[in-house]
């Protein structure tokens, strides 16, 4: 609420909303790049006599940014640096006292300044620099491929646990391993290491099913041939082993769901910062992917009957054609067939229902208003838009796992 006589850049990194108290305005920011290249200018009221207006550019802000971001690097790596020659005074001459001490006091020095700007304690840096040097190495250690076989060398089934992590992923992250860059993903493969691990596993004839951590879609192409079976099992928290070996041994049926589309590699997907909706996520994605949004199999099988419309519900019939209980994901996609520059299809509803084995049960979705929200050109809105659609039904966003009726709203 203190008013202030500038409008600090760093402090721009989007414009979510504003609230007015009395001749003060409150900015609030967010991440949206399109908002800031749509308002160049940003008027901050702070009384009834002065207005301050920045002209935002966004190629100077991220400039800007990232210098921010390399400075402080830059720090951290210099007080890592004397923290680690303090500790190499401490190790080879702990009879230099006076030395010792002025690399303590020189160390302690940067690493305050560094805490200060974060505004953090000392010891959370000393802490960081642990863990990144920890982090550092556990990169480092080549596969000793021999070694490995050999220790499996009696073994037929190998249950690989592999993927990535929340070390590899995130936001602003000190990691540059081939793959990532600072927390971002240059590719969307599975780390060379363990590709090639698996590609050994095959050829010495295992049966190896792939356990995937990760928390977004990996490009899984050559696994499909080198495994026998991928459970994706994302950052599932304590008990995600007992639930793993729950799917594996057979004590529960699985029956989730992709929430993402997992694309062959990276070929197929466009350009970061094209932010065209054309090409991203399942709905404008006219490629084949690896494994489509809404997929996932179960240890029974199921098959649906063509859809029929009864007044504003569209009914259809699942049959567990398998041997044991399961749980299907029912799901209902609409598409206009004459919107050329629409989505190729939209999830519209789902419903979880148990089946018992050979049994038949009826699922029913109501057609709503909301069912038929569209993308109006006249409006500029999304409304309830007239006209004729289509109906799809069935376990995924895949056409092939689809059946379909017309229906005009």
């Amino acid at each position: 609420d203190e008013p202030t006589n500038h409008l600090d850049l760093e402090m721009i990194e989007w414009l979510e909303g504003y609230l007015v108290r009395g001749n003060k305005t409150l900015l609030m920011v967010t991440h949206d790049r399109f908002f800031l290249d749509r308002v160049c200018t940003v008027i901050l009221e702070l009384d009834d006599q002065t207005i301050y207006t920045y002209r935002g550019n966004y190629a100077y802000y991220l400039e800007k940014r990232q210098e921010r971001i390399d400075n402080r690097r830059a720090e951290v790596a210099r007080a890592n640096n004397l923290y680690r020659t303090e500790l190499e005074w401490m190790r080879r001459m702990p009879q230099a006292r006076g030395h010792k001490a002025r690399y303590r006091e020189e160390a302690f020095y940067e690493l305050e300044k560094v805490a200060k700007q974060l505004a953090i304690g000392v010891g959370d840096v000393k802490r960081h620099l642990r863990r990144h040097e920890q982090m550092k190495r556990s990169f480092l250690p080549a596969l000793d491929m021999y070694s490995v076989m050999l220790l499996l060398k009696d073994i037929d089934i190998v249950v690989f646990a592999g993927g990535i992590s929340p070390r590899l992923e995130g936001e602003e992250m000190p990691v540059h391993v081939p793959g990532f860059s600072g927390g971002d993903r240059t590719d969307i493969e599975l780390p060379g290491v363990q590709r090639r691990l698996l590609a050994a596993l095959r050829d010495a004839g295992k049966k190896v099913v792939l356990v995937n951590f990760s928390g977004s879609a990996i490009g899984l192409e050559p696994e499909t041939e080198t495994c026998n079976a991928i459970l994706q099992a994302w950052y599932p928290g304590q008990d995600g082993g007992t639930a793993v070996a729950d799917i594996l041994f057979g004590d529960a049926v699985p029956s989730g769901k992709l929430p993402v589309t997992f694309y062959k590699n990276a070929d197929q997907l466009p350009e970061v910062e094209d932010y065209n909706m054309e090409g991203h996520t399942y709905r404008y994605f006219r490629g084949e992917p690896l494994f489509a949004f809404g997929y996932g199999l179960s240890y029974t099988t199921f098959t649906y009957s063509q859809p029929t419309v009864k007044g504003k519900k569209v009914v259809v019939s699942v049959t567990n054609t398998g041997k044991v209980d399961g749980t299907e994901v029912v799901q209902l996609y609409v598409r206009r067939p004459d919107d050329a520059n629409g989505p190729v299809l939209t999830l519209r509803g789902f419903q979880r229902v148990a089946v018992p084995a050979g049994k038949t049960v009826k699922v029913t979705f109501p057609l709503t208003d909301e069912t038929f929200e569209w993308w109006d050109e006249s409006a500029q809105n999304m409304v309830p838009l007239r006209g004729q659609y289509e109906l799809l039904v069935g376990g995924s966003s895949d056409m092939c796992d689809l059946q379909t009726v017309p229906y005009k709203f």
